[in-house]
């Protein structure tokens, strides 16, 4: 039995190779593989991982069936390689074609997702699901620069505070308790950032920034003391007529930018991993927006204002083929029915989490089989060794793979 903490690999020469990575052969030649994923989640994130270092530098694309398995795997693959830049990118919360707009929470951790892949990290893996990926979004020197940063010790004028945060999608409340709200209050500033758990305040005297905490919304108490904040943008529609904001603008995206991007755009070169049941979502994604962009289309007949065609928000299902030729792609299978008792158990659900751990250790080492353990922090990992050594008369060795 192995134990580690969240382990870092170098990486292997890219197998996965990108249209860029093999014209030098003369060619325009991509890699089309299937195979089957995993029965659970942990086996799926380390197939991912695998996948991600075959591809290398130029990084990997993996779409999910679902917003909640993103969400998951993303998650596991940020535990399991702290040295990967790992990043969650969620669909738009609302319908196509929608009156209102996203929330301002998800926009905020899209623009964040988008601002840090406008610069190229190399080696990234983005989690994300179709709709996200056929949606076209702000170009990559907008994300770039959208947030707004905030130093203690700074000089700061209020007035030139909200009109950037207004820029970028913040609105003012008299309490602050969700994304995207701003309340300025003589020396004390209160922002919820768009992206963030929690909401900060801003303490200010003579034009400089005293202090930075954040607090808890409920309590008013101080949290934590923060040194320099970025305030990820609240809208994907940047616009420098703060004044003239209106809901669901996001949806009219094209009239704010000279030309919108995609996705694929941010990650040139990057592998695609399209996950099991990710095909199907993709069918139910052009049937949604179709469905909503015809009663638009028909109101606009009788006179109401014509909607945005669906090319210019989304790709088309021939431009999709069209990037899925230009890159590596990995189509997986959904997995065969495991074997009744293969997968691990949830032990934190069992009536004694430590007995079933000890039967479930004591089966394994019958079977021969190999556990690893693996734990968020050292000190969690150590409290596992010593219930594993107890448990079988021998300390855990620590894992080199």
């Amino acid at each position: 039995m192995s134990s580690r903490p969240a382990a870092r690999h170098r990486a292997p020469p890219s197998k996965l190779r990108s249209p860029r990575a093999t014209a030098a052969a003369g060619k325009r030649r991509t890699l089309r593989e299937e195979m089957e994923s995993p029965a659970t989640l942990g086996a799926q994130a380390v197939q991912h991982l695998a996948l991600a270092r075959r591809a290398g530098s130029e990084g990997l694309i993996y779409a999910a069936a679902s917003e909640g398995r993103a969400e998951r795997l993303g998650s596991l693959l940020a535990g399991l390689a702290p040295d990967l830049s790992v990043f969650v990118l969620a669909p738009w919360d609302c319908l196509p074609y929608d009156r209102p707009s996203p929330s301002r929470d998800v926009m905020g951790r899209r623009m964040r997702t988008l601002g840090a892949l406008a610069g190229n990290p190399p080696g990234a893996v983005l989690v994300t699901v179709p709709d996200a990926l056929v949606q076209r979004v702000p170009p990559r020197e907008v994300c770039r620069k959208a947030a707004v940063v905030i130093a203690s010790g700074e000089r700061f004028a209020p007035e030139d505070l909200k009109r950037a945060l207004e820029r970028i999608g913040y609105c003012e409340d008299e309490r602050v308790d969700e994304p995207g709200e701003m309340a300025f209050r003589g020396q004390v500033v209160d922002i919820f950032p768009a992206a963030a758990r929690a909401p900060v305040r801003l303490e200010h005297e003579d034009g400089v920034v005293t202090a930075i905490r954040a607090y808890d919304p409920l309590s008013q108490l101080s949290t934590e003391t923060i040194d320099r904040l970025s305030f990820d943008p609240a809208s994907e529609a940047i616009d420098e007529r703060a004044d003239e904001r209106f809901p669901g603008m996001e949806h009219w995206l094209p009239r704010f930018y000279p030309r919108l991007e995609t996705v694929f755009d941010f990650f040139p070169d990057a592998a695609l991993v399209l996950g099991p049941g990710a095909a199907e979502r993709i069918e139910r994604a052009r049937a949604q927006i179709a469905d909503a962009y015809e009663p638009r289309a028909s109101s606009a007949r009788r006179g109401a204002g014509a909607p945005l065609p669906p090319k210019r928000l989304y790709l088309d299902e021939t431009e999709w083929d069209s990037r899925l030729r230009e890159r590596s792609t990995v189509a997986l299978r959904a997995p065969a029915e495991p074997a009744k008792g293969e997968a691990v158990p949830r032990f934190v659900l069992e009536p004694n989490p430590r007995r079933a751990f000890a039967r479930f250790l004591a089966k394994m080492r019958e079977d021969r089989r190999r556990v690893v353990l693996a734990a968020p922090g050292g000190s969690v990992l150590a409290r596992l060794d010593r219930r594993a050594e107890a448990i079988l008369g021998e300390a855990p060795k620590p894992a080199n793979d």
